[in-house]
């Protein structure tokens, strides 16, 4: 599950044989991967309720033996998003887009998931392009054999790059990205920006809950986020109250040296070329 300070998404996951027709996506021929879902399977709804299905989950064998590695541990999954609230901006849309990947990369034990919170005019827009985009590559590098930590990095550095191939622009635009990627019992997060990806497990038959955060946000008030923000020559501070004697409002953001921009609350994301 993963949630953001604007906006909240949360998720479970499941096996899934539906198959979508390719389209082109920006510039870019959607493969038939299982992953590009074009629509939500449940539509938001004000109540933040989400919706859950399930299907047979069967390991896969070699030499008529099931591997451990192999089985697929996936029973269900599900997604519910919301707007944030700003009280002065009643019509602002959602940004957020998810990736719902059951099956990936041709393997039936292997399965990604993923949201992005998109932020800035043209955040809608950004955070749709790595839905569709991100799985493809990092199917593309799984099924030719690079490792999985090594797909998802690459992946996640030729997206971010292929926003400036867009129509639409990326100067203060951009939406974070949070990833899991589940291969028979293990799973891998990868991430950029502030939203999280969370471990829930069920003890005493129901009766305690462990959370577990899998990544770290990444935030400029972080000691290695910061330095290397200053050595670039960033600035890093709050906003500044102008009429209650410049007292700072909110977290700590990353802005130009001279200038008041961007003024991102995170670390890192994709796009937000200004920053």
């Amino acid at each position: 599950m993963t949630q953001s300070s604007k906006d909240q998404q949360t998720m479970s996951v499941q096996e899934s044989s539906k198959k979508v027709v390719a389209r082109k996506v920006n510039n870019y021929m959607e493969a038939p991967l299982q992953s590009q879902t074009p629509e939500p399977l449940v539509k938001p709804s004000k109540a933040f309720n989400p919706k859950f299905s399930s299907a047979t989950s069967t390991p896969t064998k070699r030499n008529g033996k099931p591997e451990v590695i192999d089985r697929n541990v996936i029973t269900k999954y599900a997604f519910a998003t919301r707007v944030g609230y700003i009280p002065n901006n009643p019509n602002k849309v959602n940004q957020d887009s998810f990736v719902l990947a059951p099956n990936f990369a041709q393997t039936n034990y292997r399965h990604f998931f993923g949201v992005c919170d998109g932020h800035g005019t043209n955040g809608r827009d950004v955070s749709h392009f790595i839905k569709m985009r991100l799985p493809q590559l990092v199917a593309k590098h799984l099924i030719s054999g690079t490792d999985p930590c090594q797909a998802l990095h690459q992946s996640f550095i030729q997206c971010n790059a292929e926003l400036d191939q867009c129509q639409f622009d990326v100067s203060l635009s951009g939406s974070t990205v949070c990833t899991v990627l589940f291969t028979g019992n293990k799973v891998i997060c990868a991430n950029a920006g502030d939203s999280r990806a969370i471990k829930a497990a069920i003890f005493d038959n129901g009766r305690r809950l462990e959370a577990t955060a899998l990544n770290i946000d990444h935030k400029p008030d972080l000691k290695d986020e910061a330095q290397r923000i200053l050595s670039k020559g960033g600035r890093i501070d709050a906003f500044r109250d102008a009429y209650n004697n410049n007292e700072p409002i909110g977290p700590m953001r990353v802005w130009l040296k001279t200038d008041d921009l961007p003024g991102l609350a995170m670390s890192r994301s994709f796009g937000d070329r200004i920053a």
